[in-house]
Order: C-alpha cells, then sequence, then structure tokens
C-alpha cells in the first residue's frame, strides 16, 4: 500500500473511534516487509520474506485514555479493535496528562534505501564472513542476523495531526567467541544499519579492534587485586551506561515519580565538563532517523547535556503535562557524544590502573545509581598499558557519580547508523 491509502485507513480509523465514542483519538497505521537472512556457525541457515501490517488505535473519553494495537487492515479487525480501545478508555482512570498535539505542520518524509539490492547484499555479508575470520581461525560466529526492511508509516489524530514517512535500511549483526580446544571466551556482538552497499561491512562500528580482542581474551585471568582506578568504556558500553542514565534521572516515570536525583539540577552540572550528549537523528551519521514522533511532532535535533549542564528532560507530551517540564524535540534516539581531543591509545598511556571494558553484564541499578556487575570482554591496563584479558571481574560504583567522574574523551568514534559515541574513561570505578 502507498502513502495515500495507509493515510485513508487512519483517518477511517479516526471517524470509527470518534463515531464510537471517543471525544478524541489518534491513530498509527504501518505497513512493510523485511528480507531475512541469517547464519548459524559459519553456515547460513536461513532466509525468508515477511509483510508486516499494523494499526495501533488510541481513544480519550474526558481524561480518560484506551488503546488497543492489531494486525490487519481488515474492517472487521479495525471494528474489533475500535471496540476494544474504547472499552479499555471507559475502564481506565482518568489522568489529567492524556492530551493530543496539536497540528502545527504536517509533511511527508521519504529516506533511506526504497529498493533493494539483495544479490548484492548477499554478497557484501559472505564477503563480511570471510572477513570476519580472516586470520582468526579461533573466531567462531555463533549467528549472524541480516535484514533488508522497507516500512510506511502515517501518524494522525483528531486535531488535524497527519504525518507519513517511508524509509529503506539494510542491517547485520553478529553474535560471536573464540575457541581453543578446552579455553572459550565470553561472547560479544556487534552489529550496523545502512543504506547503502558502497563499502564492505567490516569497515562499519569498530569491529576490527573488537574481532582481535576477541581472539586476546582466551589468555583471561582473574584481577589479582581488588582496587579503585580508571575505568575506560568502549563505545557501546559507555552508550549503554548513559542510556541507563537518562532513564533513571531523566525520564518520564522517574520525574512523575520524583525519585530522580536530577529533579532540581535542570539548567545545572550533573557530569564533567567533558561531555556532551546531543540526540540529533538528522546527523548525517544516522541512518533513517526519526522525523517525527509518536505525538506527531516534527523531529528536531538537541542537547541533552551540554559540557556538564543538565540542557533537557526526556519526556514526551504527556510526560511534559505531568511534570510541566518542556517537551523534548525528539524521542530521544541517534544518541551523539562530542568526541574528546585524546587518541584511545592516550588515555591508556596516562592511567596506572584501570580496566578497558567492553560489555557489561549485571541487574538493574538502583534507583539512586548505584550499580554492580561482571565486566565482560574487558582488559586491564597497567603502568599505561593494556596488560591482559580479565575474567570473573567485577565492577562497581554510582551512575550519576560516574558522569561527574569522566576524565577523558577520546577523538576516535565509532559509528554503527544509530548512533556516534567515542571511548570514555571515569576514574573511581571499584574493580575486584
Amino acid at each position: 500500500m502507498d502513502i495515500n491509502e495507509l493515510k485513508k485507513i487512519a483517518a477511517d480509523c479516526l471517524d470509527r473511534l470518534v463515531a464510537a465514542g471517543a471525544d478524541e483519538a489518534k491513530c498509527l497505521v504501518c505497513s512493510g516487509y523485511s528480507h531475512e537472512l541469517n547464519a548459524e556457525n559459519n553456515e547460513w541457515s536461513l532466509m525468508r520474506t515477511c509483510f508486516r501490517e499494523a494499526v495501533t488505535l488510541t481513544a480519550h473519553i474526558g481524561k480518560k485514555r484506551g488503546t488497543a494495537s492489531l494486525n490487519s487492515f481488515d474492517p472487521e479487525a479495525i471494528e474489533e479493535g475500535v471496540r476494544e480501545c474504547i472499552e479499555a478508555a471507559g475502564n481506565a482512570d482518568g489522568d489529567e496528562g492524556n492530551v493530543l498535539a496539536e497540528k502545527t505542520e504536517n509533511r511527508d518524509f521519504s529516506g533511506g534505501a526504497k529498493e533493494p539490492d539483495m544479490d548484492r547484499f548477499f554478497d557484501r555479508l559472505r564477503e563480511y564472513i570471510d572477513d570476519v575470520r580472516k586470520g582468526r581461525e579461533q573466531l567462531n560466529i555463533e549467528s549472524l542476523t541480516a535484514e533488508y526492511s522497507f516500512s510506511r508509516g502515517v501518524l494522525a489524530n483528531t486535531k488535524g495531526v497527519c504525518q507519513s514517512e517511508e524509509n529503506g535500511e539494510y542491517s547485520f549483526g553478529i553474535m560471536y567467541s573464540a575457541h581453543d580446544g578446552d579455553r572459550t571466551t565470553s561472547f560479544n556482538s556487534v552489529g550496523a544499519r545502512t543504506d547503502t552497499l558502497d563499502r564492505p561491512f567490516i569497515e562499519y562500528a569498530d569491529q576490527k579492534r573488537m574481532l582481535d580482542a576477541c581472539i586476546e581474551e582466551l589468555d583471561a585471568r582473574p584481577v589479582e587485586e581488588k582496587f579503585v582506578g580508571t575505568a575506560v568504556f568502549m563505545p557501546s558500553c559507555a552508550e549503554e551506561f548513559i542510556d541507563t542514565a537518562a532513564g533513571l534521572f531523566a525520564s518520564t516515570g522517574c520525574l512523575v515519580d520524583k525519585t530522580s536525583v536530577w529533579l532540581e539540577k535542570l539548567g545545572e552540572k550533573v557530569a564533567s565538563d567533558a561531555l556532551t550528549v546531543a540526540f540529533d537523528p538528522f546527523d548525517s551519521r544516522v541512518v533513517c532517523g526519526e522525523r517525527f514522533t509518536d505525538d506527531g511532532y516534527l523531529s528536531e535535533p538537541f542537547s541533552f547535556i551540554e559540557n556538564g549542564v543538565l540542557k533537557q528532560f526526556l519526556v514526551g507530551l504527556y510526560g511534559a503535562e505531568k511534570t510541566g517540564f518542556g517537551r523534548a524535540p525528539n524521542s530521544s534516539g541517534s544518541m551523539i557524544i562530542t568526541p574528546g581531543e585524546k587518541s584511545l591509545d592516550e588515555i591508556v598511556a596516562g592511567i596506572d590502573k584501570g580496566i578497558l571494558v567492553g560489555r557489561f553484564s549485571g541487574g538493574a541499578p538502583a534507583q539512586n545509581g548505584d550499580f554492580s556487575g561482571v565486566a565482560k570482554n574487558s582488559f586491564l591496563i597497567s603502568g599505561g598499558r593494556l596488560a591482559g584479558a580479565v575474567t570473573e571481574t567485577m565492577i562497581s560504583g554510582n551512575i550519576a557519580e560516574m558522569l561527574m567522574n569522566i576524565t577523558d574523551i577520546s577523538r576516535e568514534t565509532v559509528c554503527d547508523g544509530g548512533s556516534v559515541i567515542p571511548y570514555v574513561a571515569v576514574s573511581g570505578i571499584t574493580v575486584s
């Protein structure tokens, strides 16, 4: 179905919701398809094409809100979805935060790879498998997932909002480990998104360094003693920790519940001067970035933390109504961290005792940011150099304090098509 047909379905859904008793309504209508390829243990295992249709209905009756989701455009399915949505709204509690976006400017967006070149995609994937294992005979690709996906979507509401987009992109990712006799490493994973097949997939993200490091992890040893030192977080791990901080301290839930340690910190320092974090779906390195929010507003880039100062809470329209804080200009995707001036090697050279952390495995941190877990795919730093892979090693600290204790950010960045992240060094981390 083309965009105009999806707009007709959306308009029909809104009419049905109002006729059934909704005071206001919103509707998201999506269609698309994907070509999927999978390999396991270095062998191809699956190739299939999937088609999808999806409708999400929202109804407001007074300040009561109900939703319903369905995976068919069939009129009878939509009618049943409308009935469920209205029933859910009728049974809900009223909430002053339940409002709809006002109409501003409606746009039709289009981007990415509109038509797939599956022969070229498959050639790139075969090349990729060869490149991953070249010179790394001990490395095993436990699984490879690859996909070309194309989607169209329309978001409309009864206040006149009607945004649409269509995008196509390729994505790939592997989970891998190294094996040598009885020795084996922890698994790791890496992947990326792209809208072009112009360059080999091995060149995306930080794969060569990560894959080579996996072989070195065959000789991993436990840390001999507990110490407090500097942790250098690899880009994917740094992004995970900052995402966690955003959820704990800057999201709608913690602000409404008043559990955020940043509740009174808007416009104040919450991190080192070295840290600047933006959410920019329009960055040229981001593939098929968001063009409108789930509420229906046109997306815009914004600074989350700028030179350590908290500039914006990450709340949508509901969160803004509930908290009184300004609505974030996008849905807080496409993280871009401003790089620093030192190389990774220079940062490591300045650390007497520390750890290079590739992956963190632990439970959910406490509301105040306290965390503890296992450092996976990680390396000891001693006397300004990497001193071998580590195993059975814990790291602990407090996420809010971590951000204040950032000592360096690398000039190298890793881009996977969804974010652009450097290495981040943090002092005061307990290693045991």
